[in-house]
């Protein structure tokens, strides 16, 4: 028997305090999933497919606990830096093509509990070691990713 648990221990007021820190980067817990084949059995946490999707939409869009550019940084170039990954977090001549192209006015996360499987709204492009992955808001099948190594 298999069993999953999600539990209700955040509490949203400190976590945007916590969001806002200079120092935090943003990031998720989750493993490698999807809507389909083995990665995609089981219900995983919203936070899955919903958690840049939600910091864009909701937290700096809609509540401004940071700007656009501030909320990019916090999920690209920070991290990269923090944790040494070479090369990516930032475009640049040489660098690996990751690139998401959303309308910031539209992007929002579209997960709940019941159904944590769903993409985003607002993202029409994503684009991975230079391969496109998403086309017009619809997964391409093209896989671009691989595992990364400091």
């Amino acid at each position: 028997m298999e069993v999953d648990a999600i539990y209700f221990s955040m509490n949203e007021d400190n976590m945007k305090k916590i969001l806002k820190k200079d120092y935090v980067m943003i990031g998720s817990d989750s493993g490698a999933r999807s809507i389909d084949g083995v990665l995609g059995l089981g219900l995983p946490h919203p936070r899955t497919f919903g958690t840049f999707p939600r910091v864009l939409g909701k937290y700096c869009r809609d509540e401004k606990l940071f700007d656009l550019p501030t909320a990019i940084y916090k999920m690209t170039s920070f991290p990269c830096k923090r944790i040494g990954i070479k090369d990516r977090g930032i475009i640049k001549e040489g660098y690996f093509a990751d690139l998401v192209i959303f309308n910031p006015d539209a992007i929002s996360d579209t997960t709940t509990y019941k159904s944590p499987k769903n993409y985003p709204k607002g993202i029409e492009y994503v684009i991975i070691n230079g391969n496109i992955t998403v086309k017009d808001g619809e997964h391409t099948r093209v896989k671009g990713g691989r595992i990364l190594k400091r």
